[in-house]
């Protein structure tokens, strides 16, 4: 349960050669318990741009939990005292003590929303979840949103559009066989279809699928958020026909010409979308960049890749 930085990230790849590693709040040895339980299936998100939260997960008997902690970086300024001593006061902060906890899960997802963090589904031993939660870290406390989406589902990709909408994305909703590992096949159940759901007024339309098949079937995509809350990335996953033990996948990668960028509205619905198949471009080596081109979209997409 280490954690490290990296920084101060200046000047751009012309500054690399001056970054560092610097272990926060070092020391009481590798499972220290003044930091959140050492754990994996977990997700990390980065609230008010200045707080890190981590959520969720297994634990080393493959069990799953809750545990959330905070990771305050308010006093760490961005001109390069990062590593001159500013360091010393970041202390992670339990959030165990918090008024109504929702259930521990793994495979979860979790989001920003107005500074709060807002999580949904994920599986707990061999039932998989569909509700969502918000926790307020200010006040300390959570609060379940009273819509349950359809299915249980893990291994969504989630995202916040405009100013309260939260979009869901794939992600798997078949029963698992066992605690965590499931057998090597093509098709776990795979989902492919976009929901929304209205954070500040939840009952009102409760969730919606805007999307029944907007890209290929997979799981742990990732989204990226552009244009101010009005567009959508979404990149990656694998199809989970190859995974370890643990369910980690070792292969059935999506390629990178399935990534999909998706245009919102200002009031949240979905004005376009395309596959950046359309317009796409690559370099011929390994590590050359990769511009993705959504033309329809007037968007362009600048990858990095590499072996594996």
């Amino acid at each position: 349960n280490e954690t490290w930085a990296l920084g101060p990230l200046q000047d751009g790849a012309a500054g690399a050669a001056a970054w560092q590693w610097h272990e926060i709040q070092a020391g009481g040895g590798p499972q220290s318990p003044d930091r959140p339980m050492p754990r994996f299936h977990h997700t990390q998100t980065v609230l008010g741009g200045s707080t890190l939260a981590v959520l969720g997960g297994h634990n080393f008997m493959v069990r799953p939990i809750l545990s959330a902690g905070l990771l305050c970086m308010d006093q760490v300024h961005h001109d390069g005292l990062i590593f001159d001593g500013a360091m010393q006061g970041v202390l992670w902060h339990c959030m165990d003590d918090v008024h109504g906890l929702p259930a521990a899960r793994a495979h979860h997802s979790a989001v920003e929303w107005e500074g709060k963090l807002v999580i949904f589904g994920g599986q707990r031993h061999m039932q998989q979840l569909g509700d969502t939660w918000v926790l307020d870290p200010r006040v300390k406390s959570w609060r379940r949103i009273p819509v349950e989406f359809p299915e249980g589902r893990t291994h969504a990709a989630a995202a916040v559009v405009g100013e309260r909408t939260l979009v869901v994305f794939g992600g798997s909703r078949r029963e698992p066989r066992g605690r965590v590992h499931y057998p090597i096949e093509a098709n776990r159940g795979l989902r492919n279809d976009m929901w929304t759901l209205d954070l500040e007024h939840p009952s009102a339309c409760g969730w919606t699928c805007i999307e029944e098949s907007c890209r290929i079937p997979c799981l742990s995509a990732q989204i990226s958020v552009l244009h101010t809350g009005r567009t959508l990335i979404i990149f990656g996953g694998h199809d989970g026909s190859q995974t370890d033990q643990f369910d980690d996948p070792c292969g059935g990668f999506v390629d990178t010409a399935r990534t999909l960028a998706v245009r919102f509205t200002k009031d949240s619905h979905v004005s376009s979308s395309r596959l950046c198949n359309r317009g796409c471009f690559s370099g011929t080596g390994s590590g050359t960049p990769l511009l993705v081109g959504f033309q329809e979209l007037g968007l362009a997409v600048e990858c990095r890749s590499g072996r594996g």
